[in-house]
């Protein structure tokens, strides 16, 4: 493991954490009920037997607090059906500081860029926004700290557009993913945007609501 970090120290019970598998997008919320040694047991979600999930399947975990975000990669150890749990077994950890202007919310929205000063668009993926920024992922190529101009579809019927920075870019097989920081938002997008995040925090608030009554039944 990157550093020697005790599971329960960074993940204890009850916190709330975000699973994947590698091959997806897509993060699905749940609860940790213990952790021990190099496991946790969590609790096994809809989303759990949508996906088919099997013992050997890896998934991606990530989890933050006010200090560090979290990522770490496990191999399901054992489904338990009586108790509706699935046991991970922690491979490995790594952590970096927690340096986010605002938290960040997943959202999976169809989104287009163009490089500024090109009349050709990419068509890009988001996958998680905040106030200040996003991820997006895309087959395009772009250069960190190059200016771009952005529409995001918010729905079919509300489109936002704004001018934003390349911050950082990962590669993840077949795909690039950047970061992106907004720099110019007018007051009618800026509007929408914020009531867009208004409506994915109060999802999230419920979601998290709706698990912590579950921990003191």
């Amino acid at each position: 493991m990157d550093d020697v970090i005790e599971i329960e120290n960074v993940l204890p019970e009850k916190s709330i954490i975000k699973t994947r598998h590698p091959g997806s997008y897509d993060w699905v919320t749940t609860i940790i009920r213990k952790a021990y040694g190099n496991c946790i047991e969590v609790e096994q979600v809809e989303d759990y037997m949508v996906k088919v999930l099997m013992i050997g399947d890896n998934l991606l975990i990530k989890y933050s607090d006010k200090e560090y975000l979290y990522t770490l990669e496990s191999t399901v150890q054992g489904i338990k059906f009586a108790s509706r749990s699935v046991i991970l077994n922690v491979n490995s950890i790594k952590r970096i500081k927690n340096i986010r202007y605002s938290y960040r919310y997943d959202a999976y929205l169809s989104s287009s860029l163009k490089v500024m000063e090109d009349f050709s668009e990419v068509y890009s993926v988001v996958t998680n926004l905040s106030n200040t920024g996003m991820s997006i992922i895309t087959k395009g190529y772009m250069e960190i700290g190059e200016k771009v101009d952005m529409n995001v579809y918010l729905s079919s019927e509300n489109i936002i557009n704004f001018k934003c920075e390349i911050k950082w870019s990962d590669v993840i097989w077949p795909n690039n993913m950047y970061g992106v920081h907004i720099l110019d938002m007018d007051n009618i997008n800026r509007e929408k945007f914020e009531g867009y995040i208004k409506r994915l925090e109060r999802k999230e608030k419920r979601l998290i609501s709706k698990y912590t009554k579950k921990t003191k039944m």
